[in-house]
């Protein structure tokens, strides 16, 4: 279905099954991120976390109830092709839906979570609003 994203194992599917606190935990431990810290509502896990510094960042947000997966400028570099791969699957397994603030909002008939993707600051991002159903 989708090569593997951000060079491990994590696949679309797999943040397709996001739907809560712990699914979101569950995927990012399995995926070998680490916790980095919780603050103000927003739980934050690295990938090759070191010290404040990570190639992938992912955050779930308590108060917002979405989740956030940010590739950064000094490692969009080596996980480039990782980022157009998904936001590729968006495009092509979802619907285009609106525009959300800067995000590109897509909707998925497998899900039914609002997903969404954009560069901004040197970063790309996939973003996830997750929807109580």
């Amino acid at each position: 279905l989708l090569l593997p994203l951000f060079s491990f194992s994590q696949t679309f599917d797999e943040l397709m099954t996001i739907n809560s606190e712990d699914t979101f935990k569950k995927v990012v431990i399995e995926n070998d991120y680490e916790f980095y810290q919780e603050e103000d509502g927003v739980i934050v896990y690295g990938w090759k976390l070191d010290g404040d510094n990570a190639q992938m960042w992912g955050n779930y947000n308590k108060n917002k109830n979405d989740v956030i997966f940010q590739f950064s400028q000094n490692w969009i570099y080596g996980h480039r092709d990782e980022f157009k791969e998904i936001t590729s699957e968006i495009k092509s397994r979802c619907e285009y839906y609106r525009i959300n603030e800067k995000w590109a909002a897509y909707k998925c008939p497998e899900s039914s979570n609002e997903f969404g993707f954009q560069t901004a600051d040197d970063a790309g991002y996939v973003y996830i609003k997750l929807v109580r159903e």
